[in-house]
């Protein structure tokens, strides 16, 4: 029973591989027509490229063609076999043309690729033009060719590659097409054709340009100087939060500082004296006594606290959150708090 699964398993890899390969030889098949737009007796170089993608030699390849005019009748056809190494691409090059008859209207190149079963067909067209005809074909199948290619130029852009130089390129392209459109208006045919082909080029080179394109990438430098602005920004904020705090605290202190001086010399000048003139009267001798020794008890706590706001004022002088006139002055009426408080 396990064996059969193992052969199963081989049987169908087998068959994924050759059905790989084949997809990707048929895979690889493109035809091309230059001009798209002729006079009847001139001539299309029709152009059949068919690439192994695979590992693989290839061996016996067949390739046919056929050109079909407006009624949809053969006209011409062709077929040979080809061989293929690895990676190998070849490219059939066709002169065809409208036949004798030369009648105008669209033509149809087609290419046909078998091998091992498997077929695939493309195609490409082109168009008999007589007279005037010839030119204003040419300008309408230029136009439908440069909508194409804004198309999807609109798409990669969407997707997110960088198109800014094709679609500049575009524009050049645009401006051409333009210019060909008033020597045609105008009746100057001088170098039509000429100008016409480079046109076509252009555009080739422009779809060729949108399979090799890259993705909008944000440089290495800018995202190291977008996380440095970051940290710079939060530790700014970080600082100033912590600044206004400390300012707050010794703000605080020196408002103290600043008032205590005052209260103290309403104390001493006012409260003190009407306190101590009560006792006596109240108590005698003794009460006055008992009150001078509260009163001294009370400058005696004045005194620390006096001496706690000096050290205050030097802290916060120090810390260059108290102006030098400031200190003096502040420093000025504690000292003489002190020298008050200490007779």
């Amino acid at each position: 029973m396990r064996g059969l699964k193992i052969l199963l398993v081989c049987i169908f890899l087998a068959l994924a591989l050759s059905g790989a390969h084949a997809n990707h030889l048929l895979g690889g098949v493109s035809a091309s027509c230059w001009k798209q737009v002729i006079r009847p007796d001139e001539g299309v170089d029709a152009n059949i490229a068919i690439s192994n993608d695979t590992n693989t030699a290839f061996q016996d390849v067949n390739v046919s063609w056929y050109v079909e005019d407006p009624s949809g009748k053969t006209i011409s056809s062709g077929a040979l076999y080809l061989d293929f190494r690895e990676r190998e691409t070849k490219v059939l090059e066709n002169s065809i043309g409208p036949g004798p008859e030369g009648r105008g209207g669209k033509y149809a190149f087609n290419a046909v690729v078998s091998y091992g079963g498997e077929k695939r067909t493309v195609s490409c067209n082109f168009f008999v033009e007589i007279g005037i005809s010839y030119y204003y074909k040419t300008l309408e199948l230029l136009d439908a060719e440069v909508n194409n290619i804004a198309s999807v130029i609109d798409g990669k852009r969407a997707e997110g590659f960088v198109v800014f130089e094709i679609a500049s390129e575009l524009e050049g392209i645009k401006a051409s097409v333009r210019e060909l459109r008033s020597q045609a208006i105008s009746g100057e045919f001088g170098r039509f054709d000429e100008r016409a082909k480079g046109v076509y080029a252009s555009i080739g080179s422009i779809y060729a340009a949108t399979k090799t394109l890259g993705r909008q990438q944000v440089q290495a430098t800018s995202i190291i100087l977008v996380v440095f602005l970051g940290i710079a920004a939060a530790a700014i904020v970080y600082l100033a939060r912590h600044r206004k705090v400390r300012e707050r605290i010794v703000f605080r202190d020196v408002q103290k500082i600043v008032r205590v001086p005052k209260i103290i010399r309403i104390r001493e000048r006012v409260v003190e004296p009407k306190m101590a003139k009560a006792q006596e009267k109240i108590m005698g001798g003794k009460g006055a006594e008992t009150g001078k020794a509260a009163s001294g008890q009370d400058k005696g706590d004045e005194r620390r606290k006096l001496i706690g706001q000096l050290e205050a004022l030097e802290r916060a002088r120090k810390a260059g959150l108290v102006g030098n006139e400031a200190y003096i002055k502040d420093r000025k009426k504690l000292k003489n708090a002190l020298k008050k408080g200490g007779r």
